[in-house]
């Protein structure tokens, strides 16, 4: 299987990021990240700093201390200033793997136009996809989960091709080269952002397969400023106009 590493986005929630970290380890050795880089914009936290300390000892874990509520984007994108390989599996903390999740780097191989591929999602019982195409309509960017038929690659597995997909995805490193992330956002859209400029760029497809499953555990944690910070509506307005003027749109709808 080819290399890859694992970036982990993370914001004051260091009990889920220890779950995070938790499932990496049950990775068999052999096929284990050859790094794991957590980029970090929270706050001082001591539960944060023993996570930190237990798992620097069992796993190849590196810490990007940002800025406080730097955002998303740049927290991706400082992650992968540090990676190498050619692969890389981006995580929040909230995002638990299956023990088999390096699997995916063998889609990607025997695809080569595929940029990412993205495992489902177990979410409060339910299976999701997470993964959307784009419609726009009357200057209007409708994201809707309608694809076409369920395609089968050469070693089995299954996969439904999207314009933009989770972001718990594997991803080729290469597909940086052309567009990362805009490192405006603080919250909301940085990923429509970048799988529309992805797909106006018409080089790399995106997929989603049923045949990995990432169990999604949302909300808070025990930190009481997330729900706070994550539910700031004036950095939702921000990111809406900043994406509408980028893209000359009215809007995102999701359906």
């Amino acid at each position: 299987m080819s290399d890859y590493s694992v970036v982990i986005s993370t914001f004051l929630r260091p009990i889920k990021l220890e779950k995070c970290l938790q499932s990496i380890l049950q990775i068999p050795i052999s096929f284990g990240p050859n790094q794991v880089v957590v980029a970090d914009d929270g706050e001082a936290n001591q539960k944060k700093d023993q996570v930190y300390e237990k798992y620097s000892d069992e796993l190849p874990l590196s810490v990007v201390d940002l800025s406080y509520d730097t955002g998303l984007a740049k927290k991706r994108n400082e992650g992968l200033e540090r990676i190498d390989d050619e692969f890389i599996l981006f995580l929040d903390d909230d995002q638990y793997v299956p023990s088999d999740v390096h699997e995916l780097t063998t889609i990607l191989d025997e695809n080569p136009q595929l940029g990412a591929i993205a495992p489902f999602w177990a979410e409060n019982g339910l299976i999701k996809c997470n993964a959307a195409n784009f419609h726009i309509k009357r200057g209007w960017v409708i994201k809707r989960g309608d694809t076409d038929e369920c395609e089968q690659t050469g070693t089995g597995h299954h996969m439904f091709r999207y314009d933009h997909i989770s972001n718990a995805a594997m991803f080729r490193t290469a597909v940086f080269d052309d567009y990362t992330w805009d490192g405006f956002y603080t919250i909301g859209e940085e990923d429509t952002d970048f799988y529309l400029y992805h797909k106006e760029l018409d080089k790399w497809d995106f997929a989603a397969t049923p045949d990995y499953i990432i169990r999604h555990d949302p909300g808070a944690g025990t930190v009481g400023m997330y729900d706070y910070e994550r539910n700031d509506i004036k950095k939702f307005n921000e990111s809406m106009s900043y994406l509408s003027k980028k893209f000359d749109i009215k809007g995102v709808i999701h359906k």
